[in-house]
């Protein structure tokens, strides 16, 4: 039997869904990205994929906070209300 590489990136995305699963279990999500229970098991516990998906989210939770510095009045400006004081 073949076995199925999966890219970096994918793998990364099934991890992502896994930790905003909510109330879904983790075989809920092995199905929906079509990969076995087992393979995404084995990807939530390999340290690698762990440390670089933890590094993005440290990375977006940055850019975040800089972007909500450099945008503090546009959630006031008249423009983002439609035009309505």
């Amino acid at each position: 039997m073949a076995t199925t590489q999966y890219n970096q990136i994918f793998k990364e995305e099934v991890l992502r869904q896994l930790l905003n699963r909510g109330d879904r279990t983790i075989a809920d999500v092995a199905v929906e990205c079509n990969v076995t229970y087992q393979e995404v098991r084995n990807w939530q516990r390999s340290p690698k994929l762990m440390r670089r998906l933890q590094e993005r989210v440290v990375i977006l939770e940055d850019n975040l906070k800089k972007m909500e510095t450099a945008l503090p009045s546009y959630s006031k400006s008249p423009a983002s209300n439609g035009g309505k004081s």
